[in-house]
């Protein structure tokens, strides 16, 4: 009886944490994406477990970044689960900056997410001297029948 317990309860364990895996898949829109992290964010799921999910499914994780910022998630929160679950520090800096994240913000959370110093400092220095830097703050743009997406001006 107490190994059929067990078996009932691994099953039950197997059976949420793949239903957020089942939600992420490769190759999503950003809208798509967006979509996914709201609703998981609605279920309690917590930041670290839908970035590892979706970084497994293959989401890239700027696109992931953007989308969990747009979808209200916590911004020092958003970056590190997301270099906490193994993604590129690079991409997921630039997208939190373009999402207009203080560079302070950022820094401090992929530091204690565990991403190297010069990769973090040379991603915001890369940024701050990219022309997205000088637009001002942007929020990221979603992909859809308008075009590929990107950083929106807000002026």
């Amino acid at each position: 009886m107490k190994n059929l317990y067990k078996v009932a309860v691994v099953t039950g364990l197997i059976m949420v944490s793949s239903t957020v895996y089942a939600a992420f898949q490769s190759g999503m829109s950003s809208a798509q994406i967006q979509a996914e992290v709201k609703a998981e964010l609605a279920k309690g799921t917590s930041l670290a477990n839908i970035a590892s999910a979706a970084l497994a499914a293959g989401v890239n994780a700027g696109n992931l970044t953007a989308a969990m910022l747009l979808a209200g998630a916590n911004s020092a929160g958003t970056v590190s689960a997301v270099i906490g679950a193994g993604g590129n520090v690079t991409a997921v800096v630039n997208a939190a900056l373009g999402a207009g994240v203080s560079a302070d913000v950022v820094r401090s959370a992929a530091l204690g997410a565990g991403a190297n110093a010069d990769v973090v400092a040379s991603a915001i220095n890369g940024f701050n001297s990219s022309p997205l830097a000088s637009r001002g703050t942007g929020t990221p743009g979603l992909s859809g029948t308008s075009g590929g997406g990107g950083v929106t001006s807000t002026r």
